[in-house]
């Protein structure tokens, strides 16, 4: 018996890491469901800025790294929300729906992209 109690507690132990797991919807981005007013405070843009500087950075020319393919929109509105104010990525999964490393992948290659 305590040996089959040992290999439980060693099972569910190693499939443990230590980093808690940040449970996010599944949804999808669309800047559509903002007003203005809350694009210019997440993004510090209004939609009509966002949509009207798209087309200049050239975004549907980037090489996603980890096979992410997200649109040129999304991927912008990552970059802008990340770098309008001091957030962590976890609570970025919310308005995204997606995890934290890809919205973290996605920003990387998008400031890659400009630098370029």
């Amino acid at each position: 018996m305590f040996h089959y109690l040992l290999l439980q507690y060693v099972a569910l132990a190693g499939s443990v890491t230590g980093c808690r797991q940040i449970l996010y919807p599944s949804v999808q981005f669309n800047i559509e469901n903002l007003d203005d007013n809350e694009a210019i405070f997440k993004f510090r843009f209004s939609k009509g800025q966002i949509l009207a500087i798209l087309p200049y950075l050239r975004l549907d020319l980037i090489q996603w790294s980890n096979r992410y393919h997200p649109d040129s929109l999304t991927s912008l509105c990552i970059l802008l929300r990340r770098l309008a104010y001091p957030e962590r990525w976890g609570s970025m999964t919310r308005d995204f729906g997606r995890s934290r490393s890809y919205l973290c992948s996605v920003a990387r290659d998008v400031v890659l992209h400009l630098v370029d």
